[in-house]
């Protein structure tokens, strides 16, 4: 009988990483949509989006989930999210985008032992559109006249 040199385990952590896969892909597919809207180039875009989808963690080892393949997807979604609430030009897209992200954080909140890291992304994103705004405001009543 000729082998092919994969073992059992090898090939279950094969079969278990493709059927991660979708999760990781829809994810990595937002995130990257985010990342283009917010004027990244479309080589930048798609090389982040191949590294996320092509990693080489596996889903299941044991039968139990790995973490990697939980959190990388919701770290994303919560990313998109609070890039999109920081965009939106409504408030009342804002709030959406502001809840399915709450939502998001909220499980990394309750999974993840770092959780003040989540407070210090949350601050981190909070002060990076403060700025953002106090610039467009600066720029606007200067007359869009650019300095230097």
């Amino acid at each position: 009988m000729a082998t092919t040199g994969i073992t059992c385990r090898d090939a279950r952590h094969a079969r278990a990483d493709v059927q991660g896969a979708p999760g990781r892909a829809g994810a990595a597919a937002l995130f990257v949509a985010v990342l283009r809207g917010a004027g990244v180039p479309t080589a930048l875009a798609l090389g982040c989006f191949g590294l996320l989808v092509l990693r080489s963690h596996s889903f299941l080892v044991n039968r139990e989930l790995l973490a990697a393949s939980f959190y990388l997807p919701v770290l994303l979604i919560a990313m998109s999210g609070l890039l999109l609430a920081a965009r939106a030009a409504s408030l009342r897209r804002r709030a959406v985008h502001a809840a399915w992200t709450g939502l998001a954080l909220g499980a990394l909140w309750t999974t993840r032992p770092e959780k003040p890291l989540v407070v210090v992304v949350i601050a981190a994103f909070a002060l990076l559109d403060l700025a953002r705004r106090l610039t467009r405001r600066a720029v606007a009543e200067s007359g869009g006249r650019a300095r230097g």
